[in-house]
């Protein structure tokens, strides 16, 4: 017996860190509403410091407020850090997407790309979800997004559960993500509000009721 959500909740994640990597001039866009954060043809060689001008209402899962608090240098051949750091989430979905054709690089520690320059950087425990691309080449210019979802039943985050093996959540990226959360042999004690959130949208709640069949 399965049960599945089939309401699909249609959460925004929130883009925490979209970087291009380019060419020529250097100019910084920030866009409020949706929360997103890019560098706009920036040089491969060049430098450069995107900070987070979020509302403060907004920011309480940004990491002291910063997006990336650092400089970052990338050349050609050379090797590429996109850091992701957000404040008490280490359990929730962080996933990276290629945002030229909507692939899913990793979600969480889990990589999807058989391109094997790329992998994530992450300790157990931190808030930090680094995204490395080695040998960097020109058809890797483009932006990068880093994006969390996270499920709550009645207040409680279930992401990574470990005590409950048959929950799974599936996102699914695009111009409009959706996140899918999947319970396998639902018990009675799996009644309850379910909650999709994300820090840039209006969370989406539906209450599932179990009962004996």
């Amino acid at each position: 017996m399965m049960l599945e959500l089939k309401l699909i909740l249609l959460c925004l994640p929130s883009i925490l860190l979209a970087t291009t990597l380019d060419s020529d001039n250097k100019s910084i866009l920030a866009n409020t509403d949706w929360k997103k954060l890019w560098l706009e043809s920036g040089q491969l060689s060049s430098s450069g410091r995107i900070d987070n001008h979020l509302d403060s209402s907004d920011s309480t899962l940004i990491d002291d407020g910063e997006v990336m608090a650092h400089n970052t240098t990338v050349q050609l051949g050379g090797v590429a850090f996109l850091v992701c750091k957000v404040a008490g989430v280490d359990r929730n979905q962080i996933s990276w997407i290629r945002r030229r054709d909507w692939h899913i690089l990793s979600s969480g520690a889990q990589m999807y790309t058989n391109d094997e320059r790329f992998a994530i950087l992450h300790t157990p425990g931190s808030n930090t979800w680094t995204l490395q691309i080695k040998f960097v080449q020109r058809r890797d210019h483009g932006t990068y997004e880093c994006q969390y979802v996270y499920w709550q039943r009645n207040d409680r985050m279930i992401n990574y559960d470990d005590s409950r093996r048959d929950i799974t959540i599936e996102t699914t990226p695009g111009p409009r993500t959706q996140s899918r959360l999947i319970i396998r042999e639902p018990q009675i004690n799996d009644s309850g509000n379910y909650t999709c959130s994300a820090s840039n949208t209006e969370p989406a709640s539906i209450y599932v009721f179990v009962s004996k069949g």
